[in-house]
């Protein structure tokens, strides 16, 4: 955080951020559990590369790191023009071009590391995006085809790249790599956002966050390893017929991991805190994913321990059913779920947790998951408006709904047809009474925090 807030470029105006990083930063940034890497190597401008921050925007990452084939701020928005670029005149890379094929690659790009995984399957999250996005999608052979590779080496991989690597850079359902050409707005578009032309006159608006004219959805690239050998990840891309319009890959931070099985808690309401879970006010969902050793069927032990009572202070939706300490994974089954509530027992008792941890013994010894969800009581929902004398015989006036307690976000009804915010604006010209409810995330069955209504004559 301190290197991204140090080295964050003037992008005030926008909500997708980014900073450059050394090759050392990028690694670090993108590893996660059961990875340990060495031998970091970088080709490109330095231009090129960092880290970005997009929790603010629609890429689909909250952080990451990021490679492009021009410059790393033509990346933030909003799409204001339909050409940011910059060429860097470099040269290309030979397995680029073989994605590309028959077009010549340019601008390359290529952030390289050894690493050794502690189970049989690695994996990262990632979103292709180009500036050439609609307008240089084509389909003549030789044309402009921007593209990007994950190439993958080492004992039990064969393929056609340099080293015998393979490319993981892979549209779902199909062996086809993600390029321009095999992913747009009409080829393979369940993965394709379009973000607008940056002229106003695209098939949808253009983007207030990011430049670029598209991207996809996020995707995974996983592959089969072997746990404790070296293996090497090359992740590349580069410009492709030419020099100019930039496109970028973004990594999710802490995405590039090899563990067993991982820990996912989701609360069913949002808020400024999405890890508490509020008695009586809902559920979160405790998703088990596993990555590796899908063949099989398996059983893990799941260590719960925090200050909650298991089956006490929560349940699976029965009193007295607690979370259980097993997960029994069928052949070819990646993932279970458990879904507890909260118990509302009038019994002030603060703030709890329940602590979730996972530890895999095999032949690379053990690795720990862990999460965290926390427990706490609802307060009740308080509103309050104020009424609003003028003495010139009318005027404009932003009425403001002061709420507190019960579960962010709140929704706020109005009468007159005012709009659904906290803080709507009237101009008056006689006397009138403006009467706004408020409810809260927490809607169980019997809700403890019910909407609350007031109002306010001006």
């Amino acid at each position: 955080l301190g290197l991204f807030s140090l080295l964050l470029f003037n992008t005030t105006n926008a909500q997708l951020t980014v900073a450059a990083a050394t090759p050392l930063q990028m690694v670090d940034t993108l590893l996660g559990t059961g990875v340990t890497a060495s031998g970091i190597t970088y080709t490109g401008a330095a231009i090129s590369r960092g880290i970005f921050g997009g929790a603010l925007s629609n890429i689909g990452f909250s952080s990451g790191v990021l490679l492009t084939c021009g410059n790393l701020v033509n990346a933030v928005g909003p799409n204001n023009t339909p050409s940011a670029s910059i060429g860097n005149a470099l040269a290309g890379d030979p397995d680029l071009d073989i994605i590309m094929s028959p077009t010549t690659s340019f601008d390359a790009t290529i952030l390289e590391f050894d690493f050794v995984p502690t189970s049989d399957t690695v994996k990262f999250n990632y979103v292709f995006a180009s500036e050439e996005y609609m307008e240089f999608v084509s389909t003549v052979p030789g044309g402009i085809n921007d593209a990007f590779g994950f190439f993958i080496s080492g004992p039990g991989i064969s393929g056609p790249f340099s080293g015998g690597a393979q490319n993981i850079a892979i549209i779902p359902g199909t062996s086809l790599p993600v390029t321009m050409f095999n992913l747009n707005l009409f080829t393979n578009a369940a993965y394709y956002f379009d973000n607008g032309d940056g002229n106003g006159t695209g098939t949808a608006p253009d983007g207030a966050t990011v430049q670029y004219d598209g991207f996809t959805v996020p995707l995974t690239a996983i592959s089969a390893v072997q746990c404790g050998q070296t293996y090497h990840i090359k992740l590349a891309i580069g410009d492709g017929g030419d020099d100019i319009l930039d496109s970028g890959v973004f990594l999710e931070e802490g995405s590039f991991s090899s563990q067993g099985v991982s820990i996912v808690p989701e609360i069913s309401y949002g808020g400024a805190n999405d890890s508490t879970l509020y008695e009586g006010c809902g559920l979160a969902c405790i998703y088990f994913v596993r990555t590796s050793n899908l063949a099989n069927a398996d059983t893990v032990n799941l260590t719960i321990d925090g200050s909650a009572i298991n089956g006490v202070d929560y349940n699976t939706g029965v009193i007295g059913v607690p979370l259980p300490n097993q997960l029994i994974f069928a052949a070819g089954q990646d993932s279970i779920s458990y879904c507890i509530n909260a118990v509302s027992d009038a019994v002030l008792e603060g703030l709890d947790t329940i602590q979730l941890s996972i530890i895999l013994v095999g032949a690379c010894g053990g690795t720990t998951t862990y999460a965290t969800v926390y427990l706490n009581e609802y307060t009740p929902l308080t509103l309050g408006l104020n009424d609003t004398t003028f003495c010139n015989s009318g005027g404009t006036i932003t009425l403001n709904a002061n709420v507190g307690g019960g579960v962010e976000p709140y929704t706020y009804s109005w009468s007159g047809g005012l709009p659904s915010i906290y803080n709507p604006t009237v101009t008056v010209s006689a006397t009138t009474t403006y009467t706004v409810t408020v409810n809260d995330a927490c809607n169980a069955s019997v809700d403890p925090t019910p909407a609350i209504t007031d109002s306010t004559t001006i």
